[in-house]
């Protein structure tokens, strides 16, 4: 299939915490796992480092104007509408989200995520394998 939207590789600044940056590089494991692993109900996005070819918006539309999971809806949307289009993750795409310091603040946000994707109807949370599965990987990438 053809990419339809790249996902980028999440940096924090180099003075977080050594957890917030072990998060970090699990975050970038899973998105890489996800995008490369596992069918699309697992998929998500995040728009705050994401790609979309203009042409996704015309032919399946906009965001949803959501507070939230947006992106992950648009990815969805995009699967169901057009399935040879699959999202993929770009390593060498990279944005610093200077907003997070610590683990527990983004352990915050990321249980806020978790929440407001439930309300996409098609999305799945990673089960246990799948996150033994994103461990192994990182543990891959690591070495």
């Amino acid at each position: 299939p053809s990419i339809g939207i790249l996902l980028g590789h999440i940096r924090y600044p180099g003075r977080a915490s050594p957890a917030m940056r072990l998060l970090g590089a699990y975050e970038n494991a899973k998105t890489e796992y996800v995008m490369n692993h596992c069918p699309p109900a697992f998929h998500y996005g995040y728009a705050n480092n994401m790609a979309v070819r203009a042409s996704i918006f015309t032919e399946v539309g906009l965001f949803e104007e959501w507070q939230r999971a947006a992106d992950s809806e648009l990815i969805h949307r995009l699967a169901s509408r057009r399935p040879e289009l699959r999202p993929a993750f770009q390593r060498s795409m990279r944005v610093t989200h200077m907003e997070f310091l610590h683990a527990r603040d983004r352990a915050r946000r990321l249980r806020l995520y978790t929440r407001t994707n439930a309300r996409i109807e098609t999305f799945r949370e990673l089960g246990l394998g799948q996150r033994l599965g994103t461990l192994l990987h990182l543990l891959r990438l690591e070495s």
